[in-house]
């Protein structure tokens, strides 16, 4: 049976099967994991599959490979061998920890279901409020004030005990907020003394959401919290000065000893044309490895592919924010002949690969897959207890650590 408690941070009511405060986005320490009621939980991998068909659910995204038997790394599965049904999960280094693996069902469908909603829940797929699938959190910084909230539910930040009021016009002293007045959207912050200072008002709301994630970033920099991911160091260029000189007007002085100065001068030489040679292959290969770099699409097929050296990553349409996933491999083995192109085309109604943000994360140095970040704990239990989904960074936030009496 459902029940109620209030939030400790803002003093919402909460239900007991809501995963997060409705008032603040607080994680909910009495939330009760069975939110799908019994003659609604799905009894067989095909109800699972019809279940996330219709809720459209991004298994791929997620990593969830329902009815198959996927061997691939960093992956969740479950699928039916002989008489028995296997609950599976492949570790990021292919190592493979099994949740179930018996003659019972609807055990396995189970167990595979909450796994499922616990990584919908924690990667900001699922409302905190309704407990349906809704679209999944944009990648990059938000636009509108419900993708900042969103943003903030999926990084679990108690933003009540931060000052934080994301489509709130609160009066309190000590607050940063953001809300929609009319056709205007404001961007205050309420002084330690109650007065209120104004950062933004008008009718773009990209802007006052803007000045408001920039803040909230700079404060949890403050406390070396990193929720957009740890600034990236970068190694300093590579000296030049190992590559011998071609401008120097000085010839070398030829002695009788020119012959030996030439002799052992000349390995030198030969190692620079070696390793000049070695650059041109490397390039040569490089290219050659990149030849069928380009977009490609099954006609009557919404999902748009592109293919990258060797791996390939697919997108919908242009509102998943620039964002290409992971994909296994293009559906057809003759993949050439489905060719779109190499260059962007506005009319096919998807991002451009190469303006992405994947396109950056490829040649960042700090590149790591999404699911590398959120699912990649080594551990054997299906226990949700067991996973690290963080949020506790914000634990010993103290507000009194913002400056309260200047403008912003």
């Amino acid at each position: 049976m459902v029940s109620f408690d209030t939030c400790p941070y803002c003093g919402a009511l909460v239900r007991s099967d809501q995963q997060k405060c409705p008032g603040c986005g607080a994680p909910n320490d009495k939330y009760v994991a069975e939110r799908v009621s019994p003659d609604l939980m799905p009894g067989t991998i095909q109800e699972l599959k019809d279940y996330c068909s219709a809720h459209k659910v991004p298994l791929r995204q997620l990593r969830f490979f329902i009815g198959e038997d996927y061997r691939e790394p960093r992956a969740f599965g479950v699928y039916r061998d002989k008489e028995n049904y296997v609950v599976y999960r492949n570790k990021a280094d292919g190592s493979r920890s099994l949740g179930y693996q018996g003659p019972d069902e609807a055990r396995a469908v189970s167990m595979i279901f909450r796994k499922l909603q616990e990584a919908g829940s924690n990667q900001g797929l699922i409302s905190p409020e309704t407990g349906d699938w809704s679209a999944p959190v944009p990648v990059g910084p938000p636009k509108t004030i419900e993708e900042l909230q969103a943003f903030c539910r999926a990084q679990h930040m108690p933003l009540r005990k931060m000052r934080f009021f994301i489509g709130e016009d609160t009066r309190e002293a000590m607050a940063f907020g953001i809300y929609r007045d009319g056709d205007e959207v404001v961007v205050y912050k309420n002084k330690a003394n109650g007065e209120r200072a104004v950062r933004y008002r008008g009718r773009f709301e990209e802007r006052g959401v803007k000045e408001l994630y920039d803040k909230l970033l700079e404060e949890c920099h403050k406390r070396g919290i990193y929720p957009e991911g740890k600034p990236v160091t970068h190694a300093g260029s590579r000296s030049s000065s190992g590559t011998r000189s071609g401008g120097s007007s000085t010839p070398a002085k030829r002695t009788r000893s020119g012959c030996l100065f030439f002799a052992l001068e000349h390995p030198f030489r030969l190692f620079l044309i070696l390793i000049l040679l070695g650059v041109i292959v490397t390039a040569c290969s490089g290219s050659i490895g990149h030849s069928k770099d380009g977009y490609y699409q099954i006609p009557g097929d919404d999902l748009v592919y592109y293919h990258y050296g060797d791996d390939w990553y697919y997108t919908l349409n242009e509102n998943d924010a620039g964002y290409w996933y992971e994909a296994d491999s293009f559906p057809e083995e003759d993949f050439e002949t489905y060719s779109l192109g190499d260059d962007w085309d506005m009319s096919w109604g998807v991002s451009d690969f190469q303006e992405s943000s994947t396109w950056d994360d490829l040649h960042s140095s700090s590149y790591d897959s999404s699911y590398s970040s959120s699912n990649d704990s080594d551990y054997d239990s299906w226990d949700s207890g067991d996973t690290d989904w963080g949020g506790s960074d914000y634990d010993s936030w103290d507000s009194g650590g913002t400056d309260w009496d200047s403008d912003w």
